[in-house]
């Protein structure tokens, strides 16, 4: 499921992608306010999309797509470009000291150090052993918060299966760039990868990515019968899409 980094609406041709592996050089373009620079990544693909990444511009292209053509886009999206290169800039790298603020559940906890021997989260307050947070707590938390996550997940994972009445997939936590969601049908059985990110969502935006994915093990597309089977499990399905964007972006960069 496509959504954690800002992706625009892609340019398409009917025209068959060719070529095996993606090959990617750095260019640049010159703009109403400057000189961009980017990655230009050709693939087997038939649209070209531009992504906004922490390191910057990305540019995804078919092989056969002409320099003049992926440029007159990137033009056509000159704003867009700007917007999210002016986000990037002002996002602060996030501070492991004792008083900084994280999203958990959507809720916002404040770290602050104890005498405990593990991390808990309590009464809006993530309580890190001093001693941890001394000498950095960052990679210790992240896995607390993994070690959640998945419990999380596959709590929620067994009771939509169950609702849909198919196999519970294996569950595997994912660090994607681009997507919260996939799921994916392999000889060992159907697997569906969740980003370790939604733990930091409202529960009910990780239980829409959930059943976004769930749905794929009955329908394989995103047609009609598709988001009906999404429906079932999460009605308010239309509404959860837009915020899953706006808070998504929002997240600190951990």
């Amino acid at each position: 499921m496509p959504g954690l980094i800002p992706k625009i609406r892609s340019l398409r041709s009917p025209r068959l992608p060719t070529g095996d592996k993606p090959s990617s050089d750095r260019r640049q373009l010159l703009l109403s306010n400057g000189v961009l620079r980017y990655e230009l990544v050709r693939a087997r693909r038939r649209s070209i999309a531009i992504q906004a990444l922490q390191e910057g511009i990305r540019v995804r292209a078919p092989r056969w797509a002409s320099i003049a053509a992926i440029e007159s886009f990137m033009r056509l999206q000159e704003g867009w470009i700007t917007e999210h290169l002016r986000l990037r800039r002002d996002t602060r790298p996030f501070s492991w000291n004792e008083g900084a603020e994280l999203p958990l559940l959507g809720e916002t906890v404040r770290i602050v150090a104890t005498d405990a021997k593990a991390i808990r989260a309590a009464d809006g307050r993530l309580e890190v052993p001093a001693g941890l947070l001394a000498t950095g707590c960052r990679e210790a938390v992240l896995g607390w918060i993994r070690e959640r996550a998945r419990a999380l997940y596959a709590a929620r994972m067994a009771e939509g299966a169950a609702r849909l009445d198919v196999p519970m997939p294996r569950l595997r936590l994912s660090s994607a760039r681009t997507r919260w969601g996939s799921c994916s049908h392999n000889p060992g059985g159907p697997r569906i990868s969740l980003h370790w990110k939604l733990y930091l969502l409202p529960p009910m935006l990780i239980d829409y990515v959930i059943a976004h994915e769930l749905a794929h093990l009955v329908e394989l597309n995103h047609s009609r019968r598709f988001w009906a089977v999404v429906e079932r499990l999460y009605p308010d399905y239309r509404a959860a899409r837009p915020e899953l964007n706006r808070l998504g972006r929002a997240l600190p960069p951990l």
